[in-house]
């Protein structure tokens, strides 16, 4: 949530989605501890405005601010066959093909032309050429790097 709009409890929100209809009218949701509801959905100058049961002021919007709204595991999309959802992939350890850990997948970052995973200080297109297989199962990830995309420390 990037805070709140207007008067009655309204928050603007960035998608981290490409499935628009995961905002729509009657959807549960979790943000932070709490599971809620939208109850409206509409466009403000190109943001996302939703309305959440619950949350009737600006105030209690505010507190829940930069928070990530969750669809719940039953509003969870169908998915072809290699597409997962951030919150699939959060959490992952990150394994070269070797087994080499490069620590935990903290974020996806979306941008234009593929999101990027960022893996402590690493930054990994999530491509194919670089995400070689991922096991939700298991845990893991596995994850193919070019000479000098890893950094030394100081």
């Amino acid at each position: 949530m990037a805070g709140a709009f207007g008067v009655r409890g309204q928050a603007k929100v960035v998608p981290l989605t490409e499935f628009a209809e995961r905002f729509s009218v009657g959807t549960r949701v979790r943000i932070g501890d709490l599971q809620t509801a939208i109850e409206e959905v509409q466009v403000h100058s190109g943001k996302l405005i939703l309305k959440f049961e619950g949350l009737d002021t600006p105030e209690s919007v505010r507190e829940l601010g930069g928070v990530t709204v969750y669809g719940l595991v039953p509003e969870r999309p169908e998915l072809e066959e290699g597409e997962y959802l951030v919150s699939d992939l959060i959490g992952l350890e990150a394994l070269t093909p070797d087994g080499r850990s490069l620590g935990t997948v903290e974020e996806v970052l979306p941008f234009p032309a593929h999101d990027v995973l960022r893996i402590g200080e690493l930054l990994v297109p999530a491509v194919k050429e670089f995400v070689l297989s991922v096991d939700l199962g298991g845990g893991r990830i596995t994850i193919r790097l070019l000479e000098g995309m890893e950094t030394e420390g100081p």
